[in-house]
């Protein structure tokens, strides 16, 4: 029997609730099932933003509403408005965790919500007007577009469970190749050997990245690798869906 091949373990960002960690509004601990499995098999970083503005657990909780063109999260039974306190927050956290894989949220979260938040057409509406991103979650969807991003209550569906784990662990493996790429003929590996993947996804995005690797010139390798880069997180952006996935299995 051949060895099984060695992976390299994706970085991703975890609602530390998730973590069963004691940081809930209510002060409830919880543990999520997918996440108990994922933890042999990823590195985790965790985080609580509301924790981390200075809010107590247990804790008021709190409401995210429109205002003008943008979004304001605020603390109805004190009266605090915690928008730029969270603002502030995100993009110093986002900006110094370097290279990760994904982002694994607690769903409906008014921080970390990925798509099922509630959203209020004022501060004192007491009807939601729609579901949308907790503002944590909306930082981490600009900053980091083309890297996965999904809450717990969606991964319990299969096809969003299995698009999110092969993307993590396709771009952990490219994270890698990029720190270790010495040689364009590395880079020529790996692309093989994601070839189908690739075409699965897109055909497109694949016939772009040949060009660049063809393409390449001597002395050129950082540029290469960097346009290359570029079309590869791009690619799996889009679920190519059940009908596709048939094609390679």
């Amino acid at each position: 029997m051949s060895p099984i091949k060695p992976f390299v373990k994706p970085i991703i960002v975890l609602s530390a609730c998730l973590n069963s960690e004691k940081v809930r509004y209510n002060g409830e601990i919880i543990s999520d099932e997918f996440v108990e499995k994922l933890k042999d098999f990823a590195d985790l970083i965790t985080v609580c933003p509301e924790v981390s503005i200075g809010l107590g657990v247990p804790r008021d909780p709190l409401k995210v509403y429109t205002s003008g063109n943008g979004y304001r999260l605020f603390q109805t039974k004190t009266g605090l408005d915690l928008t730029e306190k969270i603002k502030i927050f995100s993009s110093s956290f986002l900006g110094s965790i370097g290279d990760v894989d994904g982002f694994l949220l607690k769903g409906k979260s008014p921080s970390c919500g990925y798509s099922g938040t509630k959203i209020y057409s004022n501060i004192n509406a007491e009807h939601i007007i729609k579901r949308g991103s907790g503002l944590f979650a909306m930082a981490i969807k600009e900053k980091f577009p083309y890297i996965p991003v999904e809450d717990e209550l969606r991964l319990k569906k299969d096809a969003v469970r299995h698009h999110f784990l092969t993307r993590i662990f396709v771009f952990a493996e490219f994270r890698h190749l990029k720190k270790n790429c010495r040689s364009i003929s590395q880079l020529i590996d790996f692309h093989t050997g994601h070839k189908h993947l690739l075409a699965l996804y897109s055909q497109k995005k694949l016939n772009e990245l040949e060009k660049i690797i063809t393409g390449h010139k001597k002395g050129k390798l950082d540029k290469t690798i960097s346009d290359y880069s570029n079309i590869f997180y791009s690619a799996f952006k889009k679920n190519p869906g059940a009908r596709k996935s048939q094609i390679f299995t």
